[in-house]
């Protein structure tokens, strides 16, 4: 019965693992699509707040190791922000630091300490 038991609770702990993530990807499925529309419509697709909304966007994908869509969003928030003449800015510090996360994460050291280096050095 004990057996019985751990087996049904690891059962129930991956379900409710997958249930969460399956809202949370659901939940930023509309996240992008509200941003989006809000950028059609206000026209403020190169605004700051549109820029920082895209990073927090790819933190978002990060934390559920959706990497792929994580870089999309740093790589879009820091498109943001060089038509914004900010590419020195500590908003992009912060994409640029995360992407050298991202890549230390996946073991590709060399391009992690180019976007360390891009994200301190850019920033004088």
């Amino acid at each position: 019965m004990g057996f019985a038991n751990r087996i049904l609770k690891i059962n129930l702990s991956q379900a409710t693992t997958n249930f969460v993530k399956k809202v949370k990807m659901t939940i930023l499925s509309l996240l992008q699509k509200k941003m989006n529309a809000w950028a059609l419509q206000n026209e403020t697709g190169n605004s700051l707040r549109y820029a920082v909304s895209l990073r927090f966007l790819g933190n978002s994908f990060y934390s559920l190791s959706q990497f792929d869509s994580a870089l999309f969003y740093w790589n879009k928030s820091l498109q943001v922000l060089g038509k914004q003449q900010r590419v020195e800015s500590l908003d992009a510090a912060n994409c640029l630091n995360y992407i050298g996360i991202l890549f230390s994460d996946l073991g590709d050291f060399k391009a992690a300490e180019f976007y360390y280096k891009k994200a301190f050095y850019g920033i004088k």
